[in-house]
């Protein structure tokens, strides 16, 4: 498969793990500043290469979305949630 030089559309831990010594997470940049976020792969060739770990996060979850101009505004809702889920609760605390 790699003396093709195909592309692998998914993940396969063995040729990964064939290919693959190490991986070292965080290191130095060009400036020499500490980069928690580089992903070093050294390669049983001897070969390495280092990539931006940011580039690879999943955006979060609980993120702003900066494409929608009306992230900013909270969402309400109208009604008492409460009483939806719980339909047996007071408003008595006795």
């Amino acid at each position: 498969m790699l003396e093709q030089n195909k592309v692998i559309d998914t993940f396969d831990r063995y040729v990964f793990e064939s290919v693959v010594e190490k991986v070292i997470v965080s290191g130095i940049d060009e400036e020499g500043n500490k980069d928690p976020a580089m992903i070093t792969f050294v390669y049983k060739t001897g070969l390495d290469n280092s990539l931006d770990g940011n580039r690879f996060k999943p955006a979060r979850k609980n993120a702003k979305n900066k494409k929608s101009e009306s992230s900013d505004e909270l969402c309400s809702h109208v009604g008492n949630e409460d009483n939806k889920m719980y339909p047996h609760s007071g408003d008595d605390t006795g």
